[in-house]
């Protein structure tokens, strides 16, 4: 079962911690045995790295993870809040728990989810199996299969009947009915018919929608502002959208005029005036009329928030750098990830996975798990095969104890990578922890 906290929880992840409502902004750094902490805007130590996780600060309070001792060795990985100076404030009880909107958070405990206040008092019951997020005074809500909304204080605004709901913005909100996306309004009312196969909540007055397999956007009177001829779109801010098509990114104005050409691998949305993107595996930042500002030569890039954004180096270390591209903090990033295949045979299928985590000392560990089905049976293996594991200037080389290699590019920030096997030309992937080092 997914819940659409794992959602919230992913963006917490990836995101700059920052700050809302006059607060001080603080940003995440994270050790080499991968905790995390907090430094401030002009790179002084606020925290220091003792967490597993931790979210976005909003209203003062920072939703983090930590380690809790239990009997007999059954440790707990609990969520719980703290401000600024490590106080906590709201005690660690929760599984998973989101930064606060609008006052409020979503918190899960025994995988049903509801929301609390700032000092903890739970102001909706945890009884439902999805929790969106507050916005314009209302949160979808899950219960026995279906979707409605709920006001901040709990009671139903608008019915448990639909297959599936998104997030309010622009006072409207996507919904799915009989497996088509429109859009309705915060009394329940369709303003958009369903009518595409796909629907993203409306930002900054424009929402992604998809008909065939091809995106566009539309207004929130539900014009097409841009033809739906996109493989893959990503949302409106300072005026531009990202629009991919034939592999390749470029950017659109809220007229859907292409401004910026398709030629980058891979872009992050514009934020505080400059985008990040990706050529020939390298990154660097471009302004809104398309002008590189930052030569696109770094191992990774990511946007601005408060005045400060990160670059990566081809040797592990994450760079804070300020708007002249100053740095300001760096820190050696931490080496986890996972290594898989798929494949099938005559004889059914396999699936392997290897867990990679480098250690303080800088070596590696790595642990084995396969999943096999042969002729309808299916078993568990977890022995620990003999794997060298190699980096350098970014190329990831894997050599097995039977003398196969597989080799591959590396990202630092974490994305899918394609190994090539050169033993039958078999297809690898590797893939970071399920957040990146943003």
């Amino acid at each position: 079962m997914k819940y659409k906290i794992a959602k919230l929880l992913l963006s917490i992840y990836i995101v700059v911690a920052v700050s809302c409502g006059g607060e001080k902004p603080i940003f995440p750094v994270y050790d080499i045995t991968d905790k995390v902490g907090f430094i401030s805007a002009t790179g002084s130590i606020l925290l220091e790295p003792a967490y597993e996780k931790a979210g976005e600060m909003v209203n003062g309070l920072i939703p983090v993870r930590k380690v809790i001792p239990g009997e007999e060795g059954k440790d707990q990985k609990k969520w719980g809040y703290i401000n600024r100076t490590g106080k906590e404030i709201i005690p660690f009880e929760y599984d998973e728990a989101s930064s606060f909107s609008e006052s409020l958070a979503t918190v899960i405990q025994n995988k049903k989810c509801g929301y609390i206040d700032l000092k903890g008092k739970t102001i909706i019951p945890l009884e439902y199996t999805d929790c969106g997020v507050f916005r314009d005074g209302l949160a979808f809500v899950k219960k026995d299969a279906l979707y409605g909304y709920l006001d901040n204080t709990g009671k139903i605004i608008i019915p448990f009947t639909l297959e599936w709901a998104g997030d309010f913005g622009s006072a409207l909100a996507p919904f799915r009915q009989k497996n088509q996306y429109g859009f309705l309004d915060k009394t329940g009312k369709t303003v958009i018919e369903p009518k595409y196969n796909k629907a993203r909540n409306f930002v900054n007055g424009f929402a992604a929608v998809s008909q065939k397999g091809k995106f566009g956007f539309i207004d929130t009177a539900g014009k097409e502002i841009t033809k739906l001829e996109y493989d893959e779109v990503k949302d409106f801010s300072d005026g531009l959208a990202a629009v991919k098509q034939k592999k390749k990114w470029g950017f659109v104005t809220t007229s859907g005029t292409l401004v910026i050409p398709l030629e980058y691998e891979e872009v992050i949305p514009f934020s505080e005036g400059l985008a990040t993107v990706r050529k020939n595996r390298l990154w660097g930042f471009i302004d809104t009329t398309g002008k590189v500002v930052q030569e696109i030569k770094h191992h990774g890039a990511r946007p601005f928030k408060n005045g400060i954004g990160s670059l990566y180096t081809k040797d592990g270390k994450k760079v804070y750098i300020d708007k002249n591209f100053k740095e300001i903090y760096s820190f050696q990033i931490p080496r986890v990830g996972t290594y898989t295949r798929f494949a099938t045979d005559y004889a059914g299928w396999i699936s392997e996975s290897f867990i990679i985590k480098r250690k303080a000392d800088d070596s590696f560990n790595v642990s084995y798990s396969a999943m096999r089905n042969t002729f309808g049976r299916t078993n568990t293996d977890a022995s620990e095969p003999s794997i060298h594991w190699t980096e350098k200037d970014g190329i990831v080389t894997l050599r097995f104890s039977n003398g196969i290699t597989a080799t591959g590019w590396f990202s630092p920030f974490g994305e899918y990578i394609n190994f090539n096997r050169h033993e039958d030309d078999a297809k690898f992937f590797f893939k970071k922890r399920d957040r990146e080092f943003y």
